[in-house]
């Protein structure tokens, strides 16, 4: 390969692995997003179950 078209083939390369980790980091913060709202809904669901239960087991009733 002559030294130009090394150059070239090198920027190619950076570019497109660039891309590439633009791409997965993307799709990574979406599904961090998802999974966040999951937890949050699981930790929510948990706290008014634990609630109903502290409730109904509480010396008062």
């Amino acid at each position: 390969m002559t030294h130009m078209k090394r150059a070239r083939f090198e920027r190619n390369i950076v570019v497109l692995l660039f891309v590439l980790v633009l791409v997965i980091f993307s799709l990574a913060e979406r599904d961090s997003k998802k999974l966040n709202k999951l937890y949050s809904n699981v930790v929510e669901s948990g706290t008014k179950i634990f609630n109903k239960g502290a409730v109904a087991s509480s010396p008062d009733n």
